[in-house]
Parts: structure tokens; C-alpha cells; sequence
């Protein structure tokens, strides 16, 4: 969990012309799969601007959604039938009170079609250190810079949604709402059957009934989760996708969830069950 420092009131809503930039997690990830035994034919999907604003994008892989439709503004993508493993690794960032309230983000990184050993080598390598990453305790740009290329690098889909009115005393209660009425449909939807979550002490009991209730409500027994320390490098993907939402969503400052968003990898879902 990353506890984020303070607000910008004035708030605004990005631009959408940055451009990605892959530095050098393509030969991290090459290397990871050149030591699994797998030669890298993996490429850097090259940046592409869209003319709306930079916010909800309902697509989880261009490859397995290879036809869109369009309505309205808004932008549909059909979801054909789900063949790779997909799992994925989550994570919340939190503002310091303001005025009795707190933003509360949470976000999930989707990985597609990679084991859990190549990502992990790969973030590794690109980082070039065991020490965790953490978004708020790293706050120079270079390390922040090298895990938003990785997520690219890696064709991470980050799906992230976000209460901006939560009591200090009621996170536990957003948490879960977000993740039931929002964050977990989502991702079931996208055939994501196996979650990651940073520890959090005797605090992951309210966790373990939250997945217990939606595994009844959804009947589905597939889904499974389990819980990791921060030195998992794995998590550290979802550390970077909630703090670059943080950002955005809490502080106007656009410099990173919009990268993720014009590489078409940013899915930012409003509360509830149609988003």
C-alpha cells in the first residue's frame, strides 16, 4: 500500500499526446526470455495519440480483441473467447487526510500470456536492484520512468478505479465496495482468474471475506488469490499502476497514467457495476 503525499486542489485532466518511452526493458525482458529458454520476439508497442480525453479504455489485450465497435463517444470492444492465462497483481495508494477525507485508488496490473518467473525477471532487471519499489518512497523520475516502461515493456494492462470522498475510519468499507461493486467484475470479465495481493497483517481477513462473497456471487470457483510481501517483485507492478492513477486522479499531474493510456494499456473504471 502506498500512503500518498497531499492533494493538488486545483486538479485538471491530461493531455494526450505524451509519448512513451520503452529505455531499455526490452532487453530485460529479452534476456528474462533468453535464460527461460524462449528467444525474445517481443516488440515495444509503438505510442499511439487518441483524440478523447485520457480515461476509460474497456480493452484488455489488442490481440484478443481484435474488432471494435463504436457508439457514441464511448469506445466497445468485443471480448472474443479467453485462451492465454491471465493473472494479475494488486495494489491501493492513499492521500494523506484532507479535511477528514482521504483519495483512496486501487488498481490491478493484468498480465497476459507470460509466467510469473519471466515478468519477475524482467522487472528485476530493469530496476537492476532487489530493493523493493515503492512509489512514494521512490519519487525520483528515473525509477518511476523505468517501472512505467516496464508496465509498456511488458504489455501490462493497468485497471484501476477510485473513491475521492472516503472517511479515514471507512477505507476497509471503500476497499471493499470498489473491489466488488468495480475493480473484481472488471476483472473477471477480462478472464483473470488468479490475484496477487500485498499482505497486509490481520488486515487481510476483510480480504479473504470479500473474495469469499464475490466467489459465491459470481459462482465461480476458479478464482483464486493469495498474498505476497513487498520484496515480490510482481507486486511492484501494481505499487506503480495505483501510484501513476494516484496521481492523476488525486493531483491533476498527468505524467505517468497518461503513458499507459496512450500506449492503450489504462482502463480507469468509475465506481459501480457499469463504470
Amino acid at each position: 500500500m502506498a500512503d500518498a503525499e497531499g492533494l493538488n486542489p486545483s486538479g485538471g485532466k491530461p493531455p494526450c499526446g505524451f509519448e512513451s518511452r520503452p529505455g531499455h526493458v526490452e532487453k530485460a525482458l529479452g534476456d528474462a526470455r533468453v535464460a527461460s529458454g524462449h528467444p525474445s520476439q517481443d516488440r515495444f508497442r509503438t505510442a499511439r495519440p487518441f483524440n478523447d480525453r485520457c480515461h476509460t479504455r474497456h480493452v484488455f489485450s489488442r490481440r484478443a480483441v481484435p474488432r471494435r465497435r463504436r457508439s457514441g463517444n464511448s469506445r466497445h470492444f468485443r471480448m472474443h473467447s479467453m485462451t492465454h492465462s491471465r493473472w494479475a497483481v494488486l495494489d491501493e495508494a492513499v492521500s494523506r487526510p484532507v479535511r477528514g477525507d482521504v483519495v483512496y485508488t486501487i488498481a490491478a496490473a493484468v498480465v497476459i500470456e507470460r509466467s510469473r518467473d519471466e515478468v519477475r525477471g524482467a522487472v528485476l532487471d530493469a530496476l537492476n536492484r532487489q530493493r523493493p519499489f515503492h512509489w512514494v518512497s521512490d519519487r525520483g523520475p528515473v525509477v518511476r520512468q523505468r517501472m512505467i516502461d516496464c508496465l509498456i515493456g511488458l504489455e501490462v494492462q493497468c485497471v484501476g478505479t477510485h473513491s475521492d470522498h472516503a472517511s479515514v475510519s471507512d477505507q476497509e468499507h471503500v476497499r471493499r465496495d470498489l473491489l466488488t461493486s468495480t475493480l473484481l467484475p472488471e476483472l473477471r470479465a477480462a478472464g483473470v482468474d488468479s490475484l496477487i495481493l500485498e499482505g497486509r497483517s490481520n488486515k487481510d481477513r476483510y480480504d479473504k471475506a470479500t473474495f469469499a462473497r464475490f466467489r459465491a456471487d459470481s459462482n465461480d470457483v476458479r478464482w483464486s488469490y493469495t498474498w505476497a510481501d513487498k520484496s515480490e517483485p510482481l507486486l511492484w507492478l501494481a505499487d506503480a499502476a495505483a501510484g501513476a492513477l494516484f496521481e492523476y486522479v488525486a493531483k491533476g499531474n498527468d505524467r505517468w497514467w497518461s503513458q499507459l493510456d496512450v500506449a492503450g494499456l489504462a482502463v480507469l473504471k468509475s465506481e459501480g457495476p457499469d463504470g
